[in-house]
Protein backbone atom coordinates (compact mmCIF):
# COMPACT_ATOMS: atom_id res chain seq x y z
CA UNK A 1 0.00 0.00 0.00
CA UNK A 2 1.11 3.54 -0.53
CA UNK A 3 1.72 6.15 2.15
CA UNK A 4 -1.38 8.24 1.41
CA UNK A 5 -3.69 5.24 1.67
CA UNK A 6 -2.06 4.15 4.94
CA UNK A 7 -2.51 7.65 6.35
CA UNK A 8 -6.18 7.70 5.37
CA UNK A 9 -6.72 4.34 7.09
CA UNK A 10 -5.04 5.63 10.26
CA UNK A 11 -7.17 8.77 10.17
CA UNK A 12 -10.29 6.66 9.67
CA UNK A 13 -9.36 4.53 12.69
CA UNK A 14 -8.88 7.66 14.82
CA UNK A 15 -12.19 9.07 13.59
CA UNK A 16 -14.04 5.85 14.47
CA UNK A 17 -12.55 5.84 17.98
CA UNK A 18 -13.49 9.50 18.43
CA UNK A 19 -17.04 8.80 17.24
CA UNK A 20 -17.34 5.88 19.66
CA UNK A 21 -16.20 8.08 22.56
CA UNK A 22 -18.66 10.81 21.54
CA UNK A 23 -21.47 8.26 21.39
CA UNK A 24 -20.53 6.95 24.83
CA UNK A 25 -20.64 10.46 26.29
CA UNK A 26 -23.96 11.09 24.56
CA UNK A 27 -25.45 8.00 26.22
CA UNK A 28 -24.13 9.16 29.60
CA UNK A 29 -25.68 12.56 28.98
CA UNK A 30 -29.12 10.98 28.51
CA UNK A 31 -28.93 9.81 32.15
CA UNK A 32 -27.66 13.18 33.37
CA UNK A 33 -30.60 13.86 35.71
CA UNK A 34 -30.02 10.58 37.54
CA UNK A 35 -26.30 11.09 38.13
CA UNK A 36 -24.89 12.32 41.46
CA UNK A 37 -23.61 15.91 41.24
CA UNK A 38 -19.91 14.93 41.19
CA UNK A 39 -20.51 12.62 38.22
CA UNK A 40 -22.39 15.44 36.47
CA UNK A 41 -19.39 17.71 36.93
CA UNK A 42 -17.06 14.99 35.65
CA UNK A 43 -19.31 14.36 32.64
CA UNK A 44 -19.38 18.07 31.82
CA UNK A 45 -15.57 18.17 31.73
CA UNK A 46 -15.39 14.99 29.65
CA UNK A 47 -17.82 16.47 27.12
CA UNK A 48 -15.87 19.73 27.05
CA UNK A 49 -12.65 17.79 26.42
CA UNK A 50 -14.26 15.74 23.65
CA UNK A 51 -15.60 18.88 21.98
CA UNK A 52 -12.12 20.40 22.07
CA UNK A 53 -10.67 17.26 20.44
CA UNK A 54 -13.30 17.45 17.71
CA UNK A 55 -12.63 21.14 17.13
CA UNK A 56 -8.89 20.63 16.77
CA UNK A 57 -9.38 17.49 14.67
CA UNK A 58 -11.48 19.50 12.22
CA UNK A 59 -8.80 22.21 12.03
CA UNK A 60 -6.37 19.67 10.55
CA UNK A 61 -8.37 19.83 7.33
CA UNK A 62 -7.89 23.58 6.86
CA UNK A 63 -5.26 24.89 4.46
CA UNK A 64 -3.46 28.20 4.88
CA UNK A 65 -3.72 29.31 1.25
CA UNK A 66 -7.21 27.98 0.58
CA UNK A 67 -8.38 26.53 -2.69
CA UNK A 68 -6.74 27.64 -5.93
CA UNK A 69 -8.69 30.58 -7.29
CA UNK A 70 -10.87 30.64 -4.15
CA UNK A 71 -8.59 31.43 -1.21
CA UNK A 72 -11.56 32.15 1.06
CA UNK A 73 -12.44 28.42 1.05
CA UNK A 74 -9.89 26.84 3.38
CA UNK A 75 -11.33 23.35 3.97
CA UNK A 76 -9.57 20.62 1.99
CA UNK A 77 -12.29 17.98 2.40
CA UNK A 78 -15.43 19.87 1.44
CA UNK A 79 -16.42 23.28 0.08
CA UNK A 80 -19.03 24.84 -2.15
CA UNK A 81 -18.52 23.58 -5.67
CA UNK A 82 -16.72 25.87 -8.11
CA UNK A 83 -19.20 25.13 -10.88
CA UNK A 84 -22.05 23.88 -8.72
CA UNK A 85 -23.21 26.98 -6.87
CA UNK A 86 -23.98 26.31 -3.22
CA UNK A 87 -23.89 22.52 -3.56
CA UNK A 88 -21.07 20.98 -1.56
CA UNK A 89 -18.30 19.06 -3.26
CA UNK A 90 -15.92 16.60 -1.63
CA UNK A 91 -12.16 17.02 -2.03
CA UNK A 92 -12.68 20.35 -3.81
CA UNK A 93 -9.02 20.88 -4.72
CA UNK A 94 -8.89 17.58 -6.56
CA UNK A 95 -12.32 18.15 -8.12
CA UNK A 96 -11.35 21.61 -9.39
CA UNK A 97 -8.12 20.21 -10.88
CA UNK A 98 -10.09 17.48 -12.64
CA UNK A 99 -12.62 20.01 -13.95
CA UNK A 100 -9.89 22.15 -15.54
CA UNK A 101 -7.82 19.08 -16.48
CA UNK A 102 -4.68 20.37 -14.74
CA UNK A 103 -2.39 17.47 -13.80
CA UNK A 104 0.02 19.70 -11.86
CA UNK A 105 -2.79 21.12 -9.73
CA UNK A 106 -4.16 17.61 -9.15
CA UNK A 107 -0.74 16.40 -7.98
CA UNK A 108 -0.39 19.46 -5.71
CA UNK A 109 -3.68 18.63 -3.99
CA UNK A 110 -2.74 14.97 -3.66
CA UNK A 111 0.42 16.06 -1.82
CA UNK A 112 -1.59 18.51 0.30
CA UNK A 113 -4.11 15.84 1.30
CA UNK A 114 -1.31 13.36 2.04
CA UNK A 115 0.32 15.95 4.30
CA UNK A 116 -2.99 16.54 6.10
CA UNK A 117 -3.49 12.82 6.72
CA UNK A 118 0.11 12.40 7.94
CA UNK A 119 -0.56 14.70 10.90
Amino acid sequence: MNLAYDNILLSKDKALKTDAKSEELNLDLKNYDWLPFWQRISLNYKILGQNMKLKYFERHFLTRKGLSGRPFFKHAIYAAGHNYGYASTELPGLQDALDIEDVGEFYKWLKTLNHIFEE
